[in-house]
Parts: structure tokens; sequence; C-alpha cells
């Protein structure tokens, strides 16, 4: 049985090891997993364990995913001068799908589950998915992606989009 204190002097090695806070959080999970605990309290969620991982996570914070992002002004500005109606389809695609995931903020695997059918209403659209969501469980569903409705600039409108690209 592994103590909570060598669990410890396990983290602290990786750390000095050079392991980044990712690691020792797996590393924690994957013994906290086949570990039978403390005093009834699983050895990846006891008070020294929790606090050796936030000490890491303080010295070596996980960084960024992307070093670099794109300009948005410099894609909304290439997409409303684009006329919708005449676009290739290919292209088309690309639209509704950029404007899609901006308007909303959802993953592209989220936009990958949208089903077909478009429902209007007076100041949004309703999209349904056809399957759940990542962080989604049975009974916690939300089930549908909302769009507001805007006309400010008609080119970048993504209902529009939809409704030609559909």
């Amino acid at each position: 049985y592994l103590s909570a204190c060598c669990h410890c002097k396990y983290i602290r090695k990786l750390r000095a090891s050079g392991a980044q806070y990712s690691t020792v959080n797996y590393h924690r999970s994957a013994i906290s997993k086949f570990h039978v605990g403390v005093a009834g309290v699983p050895i990846g969620e006891h008070a020294l364990d929790c606090q050796a991982v936030k000490a890491v996570f303080r010295l070596r914070p996980p960084l960024p995913k992307y070093k670099s992002t794109f300009d948005i002004v410099t894609v909304l500005t290439y997409f409303a001068d684009q006329p919708t109606c005449d676009l290739p389809l290919k292209l088309l695609v690309y639209k509704t799908l950029f404007l899609t995931v901006y308007s909303s903020l959802s993953r592209v695997s989220s936009i990958s589950r949208l089903g077909p059918e478009i429902i209007m209403q007076q100041e949004s659209i309703i999209l349904h998915f056809t399957s759940l969501e990542k962080q989604e469980r049975v009974g916690q569903s939300h089930g549908y992606l909302q769009i507001p409705v805007f006309s400010e600039v008609p080119e970048l409108f993504p209902v529009r989009t939809l409704l030609v690209y559909r």
C-alpha cells in the first residue's frame, strides 16, 4: 500500500525530473484509480496529494495549446466581401461553417453533430444535435444550438448562409 506521504514524494520526484503539470496529474489519476486510499479517502483526493499537485501547477502551469492565432477581422472582412448567393459550393461550405462556429462559439465537433433541420424563430434559429456533445451526459443534454439573428452585415449573417447552403 502506498501512503499519502510516499505518493507526495513520488509527485515531487516527477516534478524534479522535469514533468509538466498534465503528466503529474495523469500519474495521480492513474495511481488513485488502483490505490485503496488512506483512511477511506482516495489517494488522489488526500489533502497532502492535492497540495503537492497544486504546487506543481503553480511551478509549471500548463501552457496554452496554441502559441498564435489568426486575425478574426481579416477573415470576417474576406467573407463579408463574398456574396453568399454566388459562391461555389466549397467556399459556401467554408463560409457557413465559419459563421456558424463563430456566431455560436461552438467546437467543430459540436457542429459535426448537427442535424439537417433548421427551426426559425423571431430572434434566433435552432439547430438540433443528433447525438450528445463531448461534455454532456444523459439527462443533462442541451440538445440544440441556438444562433441569434442579426442583420447589421447581411453577408456575415450565418442564417443566410445556412439557408442558401441547405
